[in-house]
C-alpha cells in the first residue's frame, strides 16, 4: 500500500521533472485579445482525457454558457496521464499520474495569472474532474507538507481575488468535514489534503463533490482503486443542474478578500 504522505524529497523530485520535459506553460498560454464580459470558464479533465478538451465536462460547458452570456471558456491542456493501461483507463500509475498533476498545477497557474493581469475585471470558474480537481486543489492550496508555501504561488494571491467559483469532482485531495464538500463519502480520498491555510478564504465559493463508492475520493490507497468506477464517472449530469446554479448565483459576486501575497 503506498502510504498517503508523499515526502518533500519525493515531491521535488517528481517537480522537477515535468517543468523539463514538458513545454513551458508559457507557450500555450490563452491568447484571446478581448476580456469576457461574463465569466472566463477554466476546465480541467481527469486521467485519460484528451488534452485540451472538454471530454466529459462538455454539457456543463454548455449550460453555463448559456446560463452566462459574454461568458468565455477553454480546457486547460496538460499531459492528464497517470493511468496503468493508456487505452482503458483503470488503475493509477503513480510515476506518470505525478510529474502530469504536477505539470497541470503549473500550466493552470501560468495561465490564470496571466489571464488576470490583462482582464483583471473578468471573474473566473474553474471545474475539475478526478486529477483535473487535483491540479486545481494544488494550484490554489499547495501541496501538505514543507513544500506547501513553495507551491502555493501557482495561482497568485492576487489572482485568486478573480475567482468566482471553484467545482471539483471525485478529488484525489478530498477531506471530510469541510464546508465545501457535497455528497455522500464519510472516507477521505486517497491523498487527502492537511493544509487548506492558502485557499480557506475561498469556502464560500468552493464546491467539491464526492459520493460513496468512488475509491478516488472516498478510498484510502492508489493500488486497487478503478479510476473509471461507476460512481467515479455519475457525478454528471447528476450534480450538473445544482453546479450551474451555485455557479451562476456567484458568478457576479463581490470581490474575495485575500491575504497578502506570498
Amino acid at each position: 500500500m503506498v502510504s498517503k504522505t508523499i515526502s518533500a524529497a519525493s515531491l521535488l523530485c517528481v517537480l522537477l521533472q515535468p517543468v523539463i520535459a514538458y513545454p513551458s506553460p508559457q507557450q500555450s498560454l490563452h491568447q484571446g485579445k478581448e476580456c469576457p464580459t461574463g465569466v472566463q470558464i477554466i476546465g480541467v479533465e481527469g486521467t485519460g482525457a484528451t488534452p485540451g478538451r472538454f471530454e466529459g465536462l462538455e454539457d456543463l460547458r454548455a449550460d453555463l454558457l448559456k446560463r452566462m452570456p459574454g461568458s468565455a471558456s477553454f480546457a486547460l491542456d496538460y499531459p492528464a496521464s497517470g493511468s496503468v493501461d493508456a487505452a482503458n483507463v483503470s488503475s493509477y500509475h503513480i510515476p506518470t499520474y505525478l510529474p502530469s498533476e504536477i505539470t497541470g498545477v503549473f500550466t493552470l497557474g501560468a495561465k490564470i495569472n496571466t489571464f488576470t493581469k490583462r482582464c483583471p475585471q473578468t471573474g473566473i470558474v474553474l471545474i475539475g474532474y478526478s486529477q483535473g480537481s487535483h491540479v486545481i486543489g494544488d494550484a490554489l492550496c499547495g501541496f501538505s507538507g514543507s513544500l506547501t508555501r513553495f507551491i502555493s504561488t501557482a495561482i497568485s494571491q492576487q489572482s485568486q481575488k478573480s475567482i468566482r467559483a471553484v467545482i471539483q469532482f471525485g478529488d484525489p485531495r478530498n477531506t471530510r468535514n469541510l464546508n465545501w464538500h457535497i455528497g455522500s463519502s464519510t472516507n477521505a480520498g486517497i491523498l487527502p489534503r492537511s493544509d487548506f491555510d492558502q485557499c480557506e478564504h475561498l469556502g464560500n465559493v468552493w464546491q467539491s463533490y464526492c459520493d460513496a463508492g468512488d475509491c478516488v475520493c472516498d478510498g484510502d490507497s492508489f493500488f486497487g482503486c478503478n479510476i473509471g468506477n461507476d460512481v467515479h464517472v455519475s457525478y454528471l449530469p447528476k450534480y450538473q443542474k445544482d453546479v450551474v446554479d451555485f455557479i451562476v448565483k456567484n458568478a457576479n459576486s463581490s470581490v474575495i478578500d485575500t491575504k497578502n501575497d506570498i
